[in-house]
């Protein structure tokens, strides 16, 4: 089976994005090998020591630069990482002096995943838009918005997909009267 073993981020500086990945956001140091001026320097989640590895990749090319210019100028993520609470680790890195483009969504309650409903996606503008939430909805389940995401490279008006991850939030606490409901639905 075909697998991504090591992908890559730009880097200016190797000692500042491994720190930065390292003491800020919490990966691992797995590979550290020198090669000429520079070294072979990747990290790994902790929760993944044998997973896909992220090469900290010097952007001594040419290219590199102007590259990465163009993405921050327009917008476009050059990658993106998973966690398992949204909320919890946005607040954790803001504390660490991470800058977000956005606060993350609440994507509705719990009933709407089960039941269906509607809930309102950010765009890249700013705006807003409805989203459709079929019944029985799955935690992860992506959605393609179609024509809503970062526009193109020198084409404002060609706008690529936005893609929604559904993150079904549980509640916090439930009432007595919450509770009888919830062992009501269990039993059925």
């Amino acid at each position: 089976m075909l697998r991504i073993n090591v992908t890559s981020v730009l880097v200016d500086d190797q000692a500042k994005a491994l720190a930065f990945y390292t003491d800020v956001l919490g990966f691992v140091k797995k590979t550290d090998v020198p090669v000429g001026e520079h070294r072979w320097l990747t990290v790994v989640s902790p929760e993944e020591p044998d997973g896909t590895e992220l090469l900290l990749e010097p952007d001594a090319h040419p290219a590199a630069r102007p590259f990465k210019e163009a993405l921050v100028s327009d917008g476009i993520p050059f990658t993106s990482f998973a966690v398992d609470d949204v909320q919890r680790d946005f607040e954790r890195l803001t504390e660490r002096g991470v800058r977000f483009t956005q606060e993350p969504t609440q994507m509705g309650p719990v009933t709407t995943a089960v039941l269906g409903g509607e809930v309102d996606v950010p765009t890249v503008g700013g705006k807003t838009m409805r989203l459709k939430v079929p019944a029985t909805t799955q935690n992860g389940q992506v959605f393609r918005l179609r024509g809503h995401g970062l526009p193109a490279i020198g084409k404002p008006d060609d706008r690529g997909d936005l893609y929604a991850t559904v993150d079904v939030q549980l509640p916090q606490s439930v009432s007595d009267e919450e509770r009888k409901h919830w062992e009501a639905i269990a039993k059925a």
